[in-house]
């Protein structure tokens, strides 16, 4: 997913570091990172501190990584967003400019999965702008994803550090004098590594458990 491969990625390009990533399925970004909506909002954590810290940053890297891979590639965009209120009360509707740019919202009908019967009578009701195209933007993650590793894993000989990805399980690390040495994987194949990052999502907890670390 994206935590497996963006460390891989920023390993190999600021380190020269070479990475081995295993995956049940063997491919990239399989579940969550490669099929979420991959929605960024700058400002949102401003709430919390730490948090704040970490929102701003990734916002800033997916903009570096847009101008690096190219925006298209990734399908990086910047937007703006707003929450929108919608009932079928026509007399609470506000008049004026205060639901300028959502005017679209009105036409509800038109969706394959909506039938007209349900929003004939509904009608946009209020409208919060919730950010602009400074602190919004949206990235295709399974194309992000695939971006990264297609740099990460470049050959050798073509100037990358050849990391590699398997399919296949992690059983557990191997300790020898009290030292990382590498993993065992669930078929008996052994691989040496000197560090070990489970970047498994909802189920990291799940893997790590029985291991003593």
């Amino acid at each position: 997913g994206i935590i497996g491969t963006s460390t891989a990625f920023y390993l190999a390009k600021n380190h020269g570091i070479k990475t081995i990533i295993v995956d049940p399925t063997g491919e990239i970004a399989p579940a969550a990172s490669g099929k979420a909506g991959g929605f960024l909002a700058e400002t949102w954590n401003d709430h919390s501190p730490p948090l704040s810290q970490l929102t701003r940053r990734s916002f800033v890297l997916h903009q570096e990584l847009a101008d690096h891979f190219t925006a298209d590639r990734i399908q990086y965009r910047r937007l703006t967003c707003a929450g929108i209120r919608v009932g079928e009360n026509k007399k609470q509707r506000p008049s004026g400019k205060k639901l300028e740019g959502v005017e679209w919202a009105d036409d509800a009908v038109g969706s394959s999965s909506v039938s007209e019967s349900e929003f004939s009578s509904s009608t946009v009701l209020g409208m919060q702008p919730l950010g602009d195209e400074s602190n919004i933007a949206q990235v295709h993650p399974k194309m992000l994803c695939r971006a990264l590793w297609t740099e990460t894993s470049k050959p050798i000989e073509q100037g990358g550090v050849g990391s590699e990805l398997m399919e296949g399980s992690v059983d557990g690390p191997i300790i020898q004098d009290g030292k990382l040495v590498g993993v065992k994987l669930s078929d008996g194949q052994q691989i040496e590594a000197d560090s070990l990052l489970w970047s498994c999502g909802p189920w990291t907890r799940l893997a790590r458990d029985g291991f003593d670390l």
